[in-house]
Protein backbone atom coordinates (compact mmCIF):
# COMPACT_ATOMS: atom_id res chain seq x y z
CA UNK A 1 0.00 0.00 0.00
CA UNK A 2 1.80 3.66 -0.59
CA UNK A 3 1.97 5.91 2.22
CA UNK A 4 -0.95 7.79 1.29
CA UNK A 5 -4.88 7.15 -0.19
CA UNK A 6 -4.49 8.35 -4.00
CA UNK A 7 -7.41 8.65 -5.62
CA UNK A 8 -6.96 8.25 -9.38
CA UNK A 9 -10.35 9.42 -10.60
CA UNK A 10 -10.77 12.84 -11.23
CA UNK A 11 -13.16 14.24 -8.48
CA UNK A 12 -14.97 17.27 -9.10
CA UNK A 13 -17.99 17.08 -6.75
CA UNK A 14 -19.19 15.60 -3.85
CA UNK A 15 -21.21 13.36 -5.58
CA UNK A 16 -18.18 12.31 -7.69
CA UNK A 17 -16.69 11.04 -4.09
CA UNK A 18 -19.71 9.11 -3.04
CA UNK A 19 -19.51 7.01 -6.71
CA UNK A 20 -15.91 6.42 -5.97
CA UNK A 21 -16.05 5.54 -2.31
CA UNK A 22 -19.50 3.80 -3.14
CA UNK A 23 -21.50 5.87 -0.97
CA UNK A 24 -24.95 7.31 -1.81
CA UNK A 25 -24.33 11.02 -2.27
CA UNK A 26 -26.87 12.22 0.38
CA UNK A 27 -24.81 10.14 2.91
CA UNK A 28 -21.52 11.65 1.76
CA UNK A 29 -23.12 14.83 1.87
CA UNK A 30 -24.35 15.16 5.31
CA UNK A 31 -20.76 13.52 6.62
CA UNK A 32 -18.86 15.53 4.50
CA UNK A 33 -20.69 19.27 5.88
CA UNK A 34 -21.70 18.10 9.36
CA UNK A 35 -19.79 14.88 10.80
CA UNK A 36 -22.67 14.26 12.23
CA UNK A 37 -24.27 10.26 12.32
CA UNK A 38 -27.48 11.13 13.89
CA UNK A 39 -28.32 12.75 10.64
CA UNK A 40 -27.74 9.99 8.65
CA UNK A 41 -30.16 7.05 8.29
CA UNK A 42 -28.80 3.97 10.45
CA UNK A 43 -29.03 1.51 7.19
CA UNK A 44 -26.97 3.91 5.78
CA UNK A 45 -23.64 4.30 8.58
CA UNK A 46 -22.05 0.46 8.15
CA UNK A 47 -21.69 1.26 4.52
CA UNK A 48 -20.11 4.62 5.24
CA UNK A 49 -17.98 2.77 8.20
CA UNK A 50 -16.77 0.08 5.87
CA UNK A 51 -15.86 2.75 2.75
CA UNK A 52 -13.79 4.75 5.82
CA UNK A 53 -12.01 1.72 6.23
CA UNK A 54 -11.42 0.76 2.77
CA UNK A 55 -9.74 4.17 1.94
CA UNK A 56 -7.71 4.65 5.30
CA UNK A 57 -6.53 0.58 4.74
CA UNK A 58 -7.25 -1.03 7.90
CA UNK A 59 -9.60 -4.12 8.57
CA UNK A 60 -13.04 -3.27 9.70
CA UNK A 61 -12.99 -6.15 12.41
CA UNK A 62 -10.31 -4.40 14.56
CA UNK A 63 -13.51 -1.54 14.61
CA UNK A 64 -11.02 1.16 14.00
CA UNK A 65 -13.83 4.16 14.65
CA UNK A 66 -16.13 4.62 17.71
CA UNK A 67 -18.86 7.11 18.26
CA UNK A 68 -19.36 9.74 20.82
CA UNK A 69 -22.63 11.71 21.69
CA UNK A 70 -22.60 14.80 22.79
CA UNK A 71 -26.20 16.70 23.46
CA UNK A 72 -27.64 15.66 20.28
CA UNK A 73 -24.66 14.62 17.84
CA UNK A 74 -23.62 11.60 17.23
CA UNK A 75 -19.80 11.75 15.91
CA UNK A 76 -17.12 9.33 14.53
CA UNK A 77 -13.94 9.28 15.98
CA UNK A 78 -10.22 7.39 15.42
CA UNK A 79 -9.88 4.72 18.46
CA UNK A 80 -7.09 3.76 19.70
CA UNK A 81 -7.12 0.14 17.50
CA UNK A 82 -7.45 2.76 14.76
CA UNK A 83 -4.27 4.52 15.74
CA UNK A 84 -2.51 0.84 15.87
CA UNK A 85 -3.40 -0.28 12.49
CA UNK A 86 -2.57 2.44 10.51
CA UNK A 87 0.98 2.11 12.42
CA UNK A 88 1.02 -1.74 11.60
CA UNK A 89 -0.57 -1.54 8.33
CA UNK A 90 1.63 1.85 6.93
CA UNK A 91 4.72 0.85 8.92
CA UNK A 92 4.78 4.18 10.64
CA UNK A 93 7.39 4.85 13.89
CA UNK A 94 6.54 7.50 16.69
CA UNK A 95 8.46 8.96 18.98
CA UNK A 96 8.50 11.82 21.58
CA UNK A 97 10.28 14.31 20.54
CA UNK A 98 10.33 16.99 23.93
CA UNK A 99 8.13 17.15 27.04
CA UNK A 100 7.93 19.95 28.91
CA UNK A 101 5.82 22.35 31.87
CA UNK A 102 4.08 25.40 29.86
CA UNK A 103 1.99 28.03 31.21
CA UNK A 104 -0.91 29.05 28.62
CA UNK A 105 -2.81 31.60 29.60
CA UNK A 106 -2.01 31.73 33.16
CA UNK A 107 -2.79 27.79 33.61
CA UNK A 108 0.00 25.19 33.98
CA UNK A 109 -0.17 22.60 31.81
CA UNK A 110 2.08 19.21 30.18
CA UNK A 111 2.84 20.36 26.49
CA UNK A 112 4.36 17.34 24.59
CA UNK A 113 5.25 17.33 20.86
CA UNK A 114 5.86 13.88 19.01
CA UNK A 115 6.40 12.98 15.37
CA UNK A 116 5.51 10.16 13.45
CA UNK A 117 7.43 8.93 10.55
CA UNK A 118 6.16 6.50 7.47
CA UNK A 119 9.27 4.45 6.90
CA UNK A 120 9.16 3.46 3.70
CA UNK A 121 9.86 7.12 2.37
CA UNK A 122 10.84 9.08 5.87
CA UNK A 123 7.97 11.60 5.31
CA UNK A 124 7.10 12.30 8.64
CA UNK A 125 4.31 14.78 10.30
CA UNK A 126 4.61 16.37 13.96
CA UNK A 127 1.79 17.52 16.68
CA UNK A 128 1.43 18.18 19.82
CA UNK A 129 -0.28 17.16 22.93
CA UNK A 130 -1.05 19.08 26.00
CA UNK A 131 -2.83 18.27 28.92
CA UNK A 132 -3.16 20.57 32.18
CA UNK A 133 -1.49 19.89 35.21
CA UNK A 134 -5.10 19.58 37.31
CA UNK A 135 -7.64 16.99 37.89
CA UNK A 136 -11.19 17.81 37.32
CA UNK A 137 -12.60 15.83 40.25
CA UNK A 138 -15.79 14.30 39.15
CA UNK A 139 -18.78 12.38 40.87
CA UNK A 140 -21.64 10.30 40.01
CA UNK A 141 -24.97 11.82 40.22
CA UNK A 142 -27.55 9.12 40.45
CA UNK A 143 -30.10 11.36 39.97
CA UNK A 144 -28.23 12.84 36.62
CA UNK A 145 -27.16 9.15 36.14
CA UNK A 146 -23.19 11.21 34.40
CA UNK A 147 -20.79 11.96 36.62
CA UNK A 148 -20.42 15.43 37.49
CA UNK A 149 -17.78 17.60 38.20
CA UNK A 150 -16.98 18.90 41.72
CA UNK A 151 -14.66 21.45 40.34
CA UNK A 152 -10.75 21.32 39.40
CA UNK A 153 -7.84 20.30 42.40
CA UNK A 154 -4.19 19.60 42.22
CA UNK A 155 -3.18 16.10 41.70
CA UNK A 156 -1.90 13.58 43.63
CA UNK A 157 1.69 12.05 43.16
CA UNK A 158 0.09 8.85 41.06
CA UNK A 159 -2.00 11.36 39.13
CA UNK A 160 1.05 13.77 38.42
CA UNK A 161 3.24 10.74 37.48
CA UNK A 162 0.49 10.16 34.46
CA UNK A 163 0.24 13.32 33.00
CA UNK A 164 3.63 13.20 31.01
CA UNK A 165 2.24 10.32 29.30
CA UNK A 166 -1.06 11.36 28.66
CA UNK A 167 0.28 14.12 26.62
CA UNK A 168 2.92 11.92 25.08
CA UNK A 169 0.08 9.55 23.89
CA UNK A 170 -2.22 12.30 22.57
CA UNK A 171 0.72 13.38 20.39
CA UNK A 172 1.65 10.40 18.75
CA UNK A 173 -1.87 9.58 18.02
CA UNK A 174 -2.05 13.01 16.84
CA UNK A 175 1.04 12.84 14.87
CA UNK A 176 -0.42 9.98 13.46
CA UNK A 177 -3.64 10.97 12.22
CA UNK A 178 -2.15 13.88 10.78
CA UNK A 179 0.32 11.94 8.74
CA UNK A 180 -2.18 10.12 7.50
CA UNK A 181 -4.58 12.93 6.65
CA UNK A 182 -7.55 11.18 8.56
CA UNK A 183 -9.49 14.57 10.12
CA UNK A 184 -11.18 12.84 12.82
CA UNK A 185 -11.47 13.45 16.55
CA UNK A 186 -9.06 10.87 18.28
CA UNK A 187 -9.86 9.10 21.06
CA UNK A 188 -7.72 10.85 23.62
CA UNK A 189 -9.05 14.19 22.59
CA UNK A 190 -12.84 12.63 23.96
CA UNK A 191 -11.92 13.42 27.72
CA UNK A 192 -12.26 17.12 27.24
CA UNK A 193 -15.55 17.05 25.38
CA UNK A 194 -18.36 18.09 28.10
CA UNK A 195 -20.48 15.52 28.65
CA UNK A 196 -19.41 12.86 25.71
CA UNK A 197 -20.92 9.73 25.59
CA UNK A 198 -19.21 6.62 23.86
CA UNK A 199 -20.92 4.54 21.38
CA UNK A 200 -20.28 2.10 19.18
CA UNK A 201 -21.91 0.82 15.80
CA UNK A 202 -23.96 -2.29 15.40
CA UNK A 203 -22.26 -3.15 12.19
CA UNK A 204 -25.82 -4.94 10.90
CA UNK A 205 -28.28 -2.19 11.86
CA UNK A 206 -26.19 0.89 12.25
CA UNK A 207 -27.87 1.65 15.67
CA UNK A 208 -25.57 3.00 18.58
CA UNK A 209 -24.84 1.07 21.36
CA UNK A 210 -23.47 1.36 24.79
CA UNK A 211 -23.44 5.12 25.17
CA UNK A 212 -22.09 5.69 28.76
CA UNK A 213 -20.61 8.61 30.28
CA UNK A 214 -16.64 9.32 29.35
CA UNK A 215 -15.04 9.73 33.16
CA UNK A 216 -11.77 12.06 32.73
CA UNK A 217 -9.49 9.92 34.50
CA UNK A 218 -6.17 9.97 35.63
CA UNK A 219 -4.96 6.89 34.47
CA UNK A 220 -3.76 6.76 30.46
CA UNK A 221 -5.78 4.40 27.91
CA UNK A 222 -5.98 0.70 28.55
CA UNK A 223 -3.11 -1.43 28.04
CA UNK A 224 -4.76 -3.50 25.34
CA UNK A 225 -4.06 -6.38 24.07
CA UNK A 226 -1.50 -6.54 27.11
CA UNK A 227 -3.38 -6.38 29.92
CA UNK A 228 -6.49 -4.63 31.56
CA UNK A 229 -7.35 -1.11 32.57
CA UNK A 230 -6.29 0.11 36.14
CA UNK A 231 -4.91 3.38 37.56
CA UNK A 232 -2.07 5.19 39.60
CA UNK A 233 1.86 4.27 38.68
CA UNK A 234 1.22 0.95 37.67
CA UNK A 235 -0.89 2.01 34.16
CA UNK A 236 1.51 4.71 33.52
CA UNK A 237 4.30 2.05 33.63
CA UNK A 238 2.49 0.11 31.51
CA UNK A 239 1.57 2.21 29.38
CA UNK A 240 4.53 3.16 28.54
CA UNK A 241 5.66 -0.68 28.01
CA UNK A 242 2.41 -1.27 25.56
CA UNK A 243 3.21 1.95 23.42
CA UNK A 244 6.61 0.77 23.22
CA UNK A 245 6.42 -2.87 22.22
CA UNK A 246 3.55 -1.68 19.53
CA UNK A 247 6.17 0.76 17.96
CA UNK A 248 8.98 -2.41 18.25
CA UNK A 249 6.93 -4.29 16.97
CA UNK A 250 5.63 -2.38 13.27
CA UNK A 251 9.57 -1.09 12.83
CA UNK A 252 10.59 -5.26 13.36
CA UNK A 253 7.61 -6.22 11.14
CA UNK A 254 7.02 -9.03 14.19
CA UNK A 255 3.79 -9.74 16.46
CA UNK A 256 3.72 -7.15 19.57
CA UNK A 257 3.53 -10.63 22.13
CA UNK A 258 6.78 -11.78 20.63
CA UNK A 259 8.17 -8.27 21.07
CA UNK A 260 6.87 -8.69 24.60
CA UNK A 261 8.17 -11.96 25.52
CA UNK A 262 11.71 -11.62 23.84
CA UNK A 263 12.18 -8.42 26.07
CA UNK A 264 11.45 -10.10 29.15
CA UNK A 265 13.88 -12.75 28.22
CA UNK A 266 16.32 -10.51 27.40
CA UNK A 267 16.10 -8.65 30.86
CA UNK A 268 15.91 -12.55 32.71
CA UNK A 269 13.24 -11.24 34.71
CA UNK A 270 11.80 -14.16 37.28
CA UNK A 271 8.76 -15.51 35.31
CA UNK A 272 8.05 -17.81 37.95
CA UNK A 273 6.63 -14.84 40.39
CA UNK A 274 4.17 -13.71 37.82
CA UNK A 275 0.91 -15.36 36.30
CA UNK A 276 1.76 -16.99 32.91
CA UNK A 277 2.37 -14.96 30.77
CA UNK A 278 2.93 -12.16 33.19
CA UNK A 279 1.16 -8.46 31.33
CA UNK A 280 2.73 -5.28 31.82
CA UNK A 281 0.15 -4.40 34.94
CA UNK A 282 1.29 -7.26 36.39
CA UNK A 283 4.82 -6.54 36.72
CA UNK A 284 6.45 -4.88 39.95
CA UNK A 285 7.59 -1.25 40.05
CA UNK A 286 11.25 -2.56 39.18
CA UNK A 287 10.90 -5.23 36.71
CA UNK A 288 7.89 -2.46 34.84
CA UNK A 289 10.49 0.46 34.95
CA UNK A 290 13.48 -1.89 33.71
CA UNK A 291 11.48 -3.33 31.15
CA UNK A 292 10.10 -0.01 29.98
CA UNK A 293 13.82 1.56 29.76
CA UNK A 294 15.25 -1.45 27.80
CA UNK A 295 12.46 -1.11 25.11
CA UNK A 296 12.90 2.65 24.91
CA UNK A 297 16.90 2.16 24.05
CA UNK A 298 15.89 -0.32 21.33
CA UNK A 299 13.88 2.39 20.15
CA UNK A 300 16.32 4.57 20.04
CA UNK A 301 18.97 2.41 18.90
CA UNK A 302 16.66 1.80 15.64
CA UNK A 303 16.49 5.46 15.70
CA UNK A 304 20.16 6.07 14.97
CA UNK A 305 20.25 3.49 12.75
CA UNK A 306 17.66 4.66 10.82
CA UNK A 307 19.09 8.10 10.47
CA UNK A 308 22.37 7.03 9.37
CA UNK A 309 20.76 4.77 6.59
CA UNK A 310 21.24 1.25 8.34
CA UNK A 311 17.66 -0.29 8.83
CA UNK A 312 17.87 -3.31 11.90
CA UNK A 313 16.14 -6.60 10.51
CA UNK A 314 14.80 -8.71 12.47
CA UNK A 315 17.75 -11.19 13.17
CA UNK A 316 20.37 -9.24 12.75
CA UNK A 317 22.03 -10.03 15.68
CA UNK A 318 21.37 -13.30 15.18
CA UNK A 319 21.31 -15.58 12.62
CA UNK A 320 18.53 -18.19 13.67
CA UNK A 321 15.73 -16.76 15.18
CA UNK A 322 14.47 -13.74 13.88
CA UNK A 323 12.95 -13.03 17.54
CA UNK A 324 15.82 -13.90 19.33
CA UNK A 325 16.68 -10.94 22.41
CA UNK A 326 19.96 -9.89 20.42
CA UNK A 327 17.42 -8.27 17.61
CA UNK A 328 15.80 -5.67 19.68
Amino acid sequence: MNDESIIDAEIVTIDDAAGHHGIDPRVMREFVMTGDLSAIAKQDRPGLVMALCRYIGVDPIERPFSVFKDGKREVLYANRACTSALCRVRRISREVIAVEEKTIAGQLVIFAKARATMLSTGRYDESTGVVPVMVDDKVWDEQARRKVSKGWRMPDPNEAANLPMKAETKAKRRAVLDLVGLGLTDESEIDTIKGARIAQINMETGETFGAEPRAIAAAPDPVDPLGPRCAGKAAGIARAIADRVQELAVIMGIDEARVYHVALRKLKIDLDKYPTPPRPVDLTTSDGQALSGFLKQSLDRHAADHEAGREREPGDDDDHDPTAAGAL
